[in-house]
């Protein structure tokens, strides 16, 4: 999951401290989870796939999994 975050906050064009200052958490503490050093809570890992823009699954290395609104926004069945 780690090299998803700062994969995924870079194609968004952010930054560690503005992608911290959206999720009131410290910009250590970004880069702690993008080196693998730390773990998000759960709610913590949905206010990350919210800013960023993308699933949960996606976020947590689930690709073949979709939510029911990732799938709904991709025009599915």
């Amino acid at each position: 999951m780690e090299n998803r975050i700062k994969q995924i906050r870079k194609e968004k064009g952010l930054t560690q401290q503005e992608l911290a200052y959206e999720l009131s958490v410290t910009r250590q503490y970004i880069s702690l989870l993008e080196r693998g050093e730390a773990q998000p809570t759960i709610s913590v890992g949905i206010e990350i796939a919210n800013k960023l823009n993308t699933c949960v699954y996606t976020l947590f290395g689930f690709d073949k999994f979709e939510c029911e609104q990732c799938h709904e926004d991709s025009g599915g069945n």
